[in-house]
């Protein structure tokens, strides 16, 4: 007998194909590396669909709740509260709308646009779900809109997501979102506070935030360690300088007096010259203007021009996107800061542009693409500039463009 590998049937030795599932039975001498991954790729789809049809897709709620209760009773217990929350899963969230002609099959990302509802608010650009292009046409044929469903818990007491699904007829599929898992590596790889709290800013469907919130409270922590090292090390600079100074004083002068300002001017010559000395290890500086920038968007709308005016009771947070290389050493950049009236905040830096690889024909651009999210809640209302310090590749200074985006904030 011979046994299928997708659905484990037992066909007659003869056999070319599955009676079952109608697996074909081909057989290969020789595979190359890239056609054994070939076949394995296409028995692991098969045995996918297979578990699919066998195992259907959980039914999502057919009287979904309008607007969920997700607040502790102030006689529930954190347990209970969060048993509660998870007893009602899955949860209806809104409409999915599959974007056809955005299909990429090479990626076998399907992106989507959500209608959400009214109670829920998390981000609605940058959503797919990863889906073959067999699986992705039968998904479309079946209906362009589909019921997204979410999974809620409790954490910290804090409801949040975990998992969000589109609902079809016969199976669910996960809703990724676009950069979430590639900024979470850039905060990991960047591991600073000012990484975190960016991710902290951004929206997200994921949880990776609890973990950031604990990251960012350390790297907090370490940034007053290092202040509280740097200040005592500067006192017993101060207190070697005051010791040299006083007694080279007395030897050479002989005096009270003399020996008192000699302490002063050794302790404030010693301290100051290794300020002096720090400073100009650890500040990067301005090498120059001319590189190859873009800042494209703003808030989601493509900028026209180098004027653009923001509401600040509609828009809190001002989002901002674009691209920008190390023209001279003709590599990605190490890094970009977006700086508003002389206030750096440190760019999300690393998307992938395949489109500046494309213009400028150097495939050292492709992860050239940066986006910062602002509190535009601390600008007063007025005019402001915004201006990129796009940092070298080898790191030791930055490039700061001459012209300056200016910003009327309303």
């Amino acid at each position: 007998m011979l046994q299928c590998p997708v659905c484990q049937f037992e066909n007659a030795e003869e056999a070319t194909a599955c009676q079952q599932c109608g697996w074909a039975f081909t057989y290969y001498l020789n595979l190359t590396p890239e056609d054994e991954i070939t076949y394995k790729t296409q028995l692991t789809q098969a045995q996918a669909k297979w578990q699919a049809i066998q195992n259907p897709a959980k039914p999502a709620p057919t009287t979904p709740i309008a607007v969920p209760d997700l607040t502790q009773d102030v006689f529930e217990s954190e347990e209970e509260f969060k048993q509660r929350i998870e007893k009602q899963n899955p949860y209806f969230a809104g409409t999915a709308t599959l974007l056809r002609e955005q299909y990429d099959a090479q990626k076998e990302i399907f992106p989507l646009t959500v209608q959400w509802q009214s109670w829920l608010s998390p981000a609605s650009r940058g959503l797919y779900v990863k889906v073959d292009r067999l699986s992705a046409k039968q998904l479309y044929e079946q209906n362009s809109e589909h019921a997204i469903y979410i999974q809620l818990t409790v954490k910290e007491g804090l409801v949040v997501i975990t998992k969000l699904n589109v609902q079809c007829e016969t199976n669910s599929y996960l809703i990724h979102q676009e950069e979430d898992d590639q900024v979470w590596t850039w905060t990991q790889q960047y591991d600073s506070a000012e990484a975190y709290q960016q991710y902290l800013n951004s929206q997200t469907l994921k949880t990776h935030y609890l973990d950031a919130k604990k990251r960012l409270k350390h790297k907090q922590l370490e940034t007053k360690r290092a202040e509280i090292k740097t200040i005592a090390l500067h006192l017993t600079l101060a207190i070697i300088g005051t010791t040299v100074g006083t007694m080279a004083t007395i030897q050479w002068i002989g005096t009270l007096s003399s020996a008192l300002l000699g302490g002063v001017v050794g302790a404030v010559f010693i301290v100051g010259a290794s300020y002096w000395i720090l400073l100009w290890i650890t500040e990067l500086r301005c090498v120059g203007s001319n590189t190859l920038y873009s800042l494209e968007i703003l808030n989601g709308k493509r900028l026209m021009s180098q004027h653009a005016s923001v509401s600040r009771e509609k828009y809190p947070q001002l989002s901002i996107q674009g691209w920008a290389v190390d023209e001279v050493a003709k590599r990605a950049a190490a890094g970009v800061l977006v700086c508003i009236d002389n206030v750096d905040t440190l760019a999300l830096y690393g998307k992938e542009r395949a489109d500046v690889v494309r213009n400028w024909n150097n495939v050292d651009y492709q992860y050239s693409g940066f986006s910062a999210v602002v509190d535009i809640q601390k600008l007063s209302k007025g005019e402001h500039q915004i201006r990129l310090k796009i940092i070298t590749a080898d790191k030791k200074g930055y490039y700061m463009p001459d012209k300056a985006f200016t910003l009327l904030i309303l």
